[in-house]
């Protein structure tokens, strides 16, 4: 919190509010149960987190619709291919990167 005298002496733009990181976390349909537990994990950490109903197993290019529906700007999507391997999506919204991660030991927090 700043004092009056603080506030008139900091230029105009140092007083705007920071944009929150909303991270939208999601699945696509058909995940394991370790998985899905995993992502209620992760969102359960995560302050302004979001939560979106099963994503279907359509293209990924979908997925900044949704998001963008949603008002998030960071995506976590959690993956599944031949009811094996399981992968995880981090990317940020609307050009930033995204980076695809295997996972092969789950461990989840109950």
């Amino acid at each position: 919190h700043f004092s009056t005298m603080e506030v008139e002496s900091l230029p105009a733009n140092a007083l705007k509010k920071e944009k929150k990181i909303k991270v939208l976390v999601f699945c696509q349909s058909g995940v394991t149960a370790d998985v899905r537990i995993l992502s209620k994990n992760i969102q359960s950490m995560l302050p302004h987190s979001k939560t979106e109903m099963k994503y279907g197993k359509d293209s990924l290019s979908g997925i900044n619709e949704v998001c963008e529906l949603r008002n998030a700007n960071r995506c976590i999507f959690f993956q599944v291919k031949k009811r094996r391997d399981a992968y995880a999506w981090f990317s940020c919204l609307p050009k930033g990167p995204s980076v695809k991660f295997l996972l092969e030991n789950i461990e989840t927090i109950d």
